[in-house]
């Protein structure tokens, strides 16, 4: 990644700069990169340290399918209360770092059991909600509305102290979105006519 960085950093330079923009200008684009950049190592950095995930479909019973489908309904439920979709990203960072902690017994239960694997996303999803966008969500409704009656209130509270414990409420990680947004500071950082060469 650092090379990629660097690359991207060298290449912005040479055509951020064309002949008729003024020294002050050109700075100015070069220090936005130079920021973007350090944004994006940090982020890296969290990525591989505190707020790593693994590929941990490779030891589980439940498939990539299980969890697209997870994915797919943790949109829909954002789109269905008109919330930003980061919300669901954020809900799937911390189900794919959650589930990624091998040896931890609940997480092993999670893996083996699709009826786990669905209370560890959807409960995910509720920590994201109350977490991110401060909204009060009681384990009845929760049970009751967005399970169906699949769960008891008592199992999405056990469930949720089990998320927060294991992800040892580490939940500001950088979410793909982070990224994106920071790709796209470095390519706004030139002129309008640079940016047309990247369109």
């Amino acid at each position: 990644m650092s090379t990629i960085l660097a690359t991207t950093i060298t290449t912005l330079s040479r055509v951020m700069r064309p002949k008729t923009m003024p020294n002050s200008h050109y700075q100015q684009c070069q220090q936005k990169c130079n920021s973007a950049c350090s944004v994006i190592r940090a982020m890296r950095h969290q990525e591989t340290t505190s707020y790593k995930a693994s590929h941990y479909l490779d030891w589980a019973n439940v498939t990539q399918h299980d969890r697209k489908e997870m994915c797919q309904w943790g949109f829909s439920i954002v789109d269905a209360c008109c919330l930003d979709h980061n919300l669901a990203v954020v809900a799937i960072t911390y189900f794919d770092r959650f589930l990624s902690c091998r040896g931890v017994r609940v997480v092993e239960v999670c893996l083996a059991s699709q009826r786990e694997f669905q209370l560890a996303f959807i409960t995910c999803l509720v920590i994201s909600l109350k977490g991110r966008e401060g909204m009060k969500i009681s384990p009845d409704f929760v049970a009751e509305t967005l399970c169906e009656q699949m769960y008891h209130p008592e199992e999405v509270i056990e469930m949720e102290i089990e998320v927060l414990r294991t992800l040892q409420w580490k939940l500001n990680g950088p979410t793909p979105q982070d990224f994106i947004q920071c790709f796209i500071e470095l390519l706004s950082s030139s002129d309008d006519e640079t940016a047309r060469k990247f369109s």
